[in-house]
């Protein structure tokens, strides 16, 4: 599970998330059982439409999805296709090696933002796919203002402040790693904000967010997560 913090205007959106995940599930040859911590990119940027992605849910199918998507030419492209491309990621993927089936069951989520020549703005948008389902649904708020979509979410009575300077983005994200780590997920490695305008995105990294670094906790490896059940 990871976290993360999307927030549009018209001119501009800025998407966060961090870089911890736990290995649990299992790689292309069999499953291995092995539980472990370490960095992977859940936080794709694609210069050319401008436009960023953040997803939770494994490795696997959010990098595979995320790629795929980043080949089309604009974002206004990427708009009107991802819902059918993701959905045929997913259900390509079991089809390509049968024990990835209980992968691309899980729970995913993409969270989307990038400049709209069609619409003369930046447009952000919220996909989710529901635990067994191939289908995406939409799930995000209206475009003609600012909203704010602070992941995980899933105690109601949590308040989230929308953040307005980059130390808010970094004091929230502290908030929301220890919520992960409290419910035993990965939570915290590096932070890395996106902030995405329409001629240019500037990414900011940032390594000592987080009291814990992914690479110091129990079981950790130094290398980048390569199982396919990567959780993030």
């Amino acid at each position: 599970m990871s976290l993360i913090q999307a927030i549009a205007w018209p001119d501009r959106a800025v998407i966060v998330a961090d870089t911890a995940s736990t290995a649990d599930g299992q790689d292309d040859r069999t499953r291995t059982g092995a539980h472990g911590a370490g960095h992977v990119a859940k936080l794709q940027l694609v210069p050319h439409m401008p436009a960023a992605i953040a997803y939770r849910g494994t490795a696997l199918l959010g990098g595979s999805i995320a790629i795929t998507v980043s080949l089309l030419p604009s974002f206004d492209a990427l708009d009107r296709a991802f819902a059918d491309l993701a959905a045929k990621t997913v259900s390509q993927l079991p089809v390509l090696n049968p024990s990835l089936g209980e992968v691309v069951a899980l729970k995913h989520e993409f969270v989307l933002a990038g400049w709209s020549e069609r619409e003369r703005r930046m447009v952000s948008r919220v996909w989710v796919k529901d635990e067994g389902a191939e289908a995406f649904r939409r799930e995000d708020g209206p475009d003609d203002c600012a909203h704010f979509y602070p992941a995980p979410y899933e105690d109601a009575s949590v308040h989230f402040e929308t953040p307005v300077l980059m130390v808010d983005y970094i004091d929230l994200a502290r908030r929301q790693a220890a919520r992960l780590r409290g419910a035993g997920h990965a939570g915290g490695g590096d932070l890395v904000i996106a902030t995405i305008r329409q001629d240019r995105i500037i990414a900011d990294i940032h390594r000592d967010f987080c009291e814990r670094r992914a690479a110091e906790m129990p079981g950790a490896v130094s290398a980048p997560i390569a199982i396919a059940g990567a959780r993030v």
